[in-house]
């Protein structure tokens, strides 16, 4: 197995747990939501399962936010950061 391969994983679960801070949603109320186990939703958020391309998609899109491999170095790191990320995306998305 590639070196990379746990450290993007890494980086990717980063990233989702900047979306469920986004979100402001628990696992317990996304994992209903969605059908899936309490288990698989933290394993994925903690890097040690990879989530599938569609669980990925949804939760960004749930988020409101399209994250990247740069954005995933400062997600994770407050809630507050993560919704002054998001209203300064709206308002330059809004051109005010």
């Amino acid at each position: 197995m590639s070196k990379e391969l746990p450290e993007l994983r890494q980086v990717l679960a980063k990233a989702l747990r900047g979306a469920f801070e986004v979100m402001q949603i628990t696992l317990r109320e996304y994992a209903r939501r969605h059908h899936l186990s309490v288990s698989v939703v933290s394993r994925y958020l903690s890097g040690n399962r990879l989530p599938s391309k569609d669980f990925i998609e949804k939760t960004i899109e749930l988020a409101g936010t399209r994250l990247t491999a740069g954005d995933a170095t400062t997600c994770g790191t407050s809630t507050a950061s993560g919704q002054r990320r998001r209203r300064s995306t709206e308002t330059a998305a809004s051109g005010h």
